[in-house]
């Protein structure tokens, strides 16, 4: 290997550990707002909301009931 070769070879190394680098970001903050989203009760509500509501619902039925 002459020195333009090595020189080309280590800018493509360079270039990829940049780019897996810039991956590893995305991901990470992909996986802190997944994480962020899943502790948190609007979160859950929000991602499925129909049986909240039906909970709702059959939760003040039954108080309206008792009374």
């Amino acid at each position: 290997m002459n020195g333009a070769q090595i020189d080309e070879r280590e800018e493509v190394l360079r270039q990829s550990i940049e780019h897996n680098e810039a991956e590893l970001r995305d991901a990470v903050d992909d996986m802190t707002t997944a994480v962020k989203s899943e502790l948190t009760l609007s979160g859950h509500i929000a991602e499925h909301p129909v049986p909240w509501l039906l909970g709702g619902i059959v939760l003040g039925l039954w108080l309206s009931r008792r009374g």
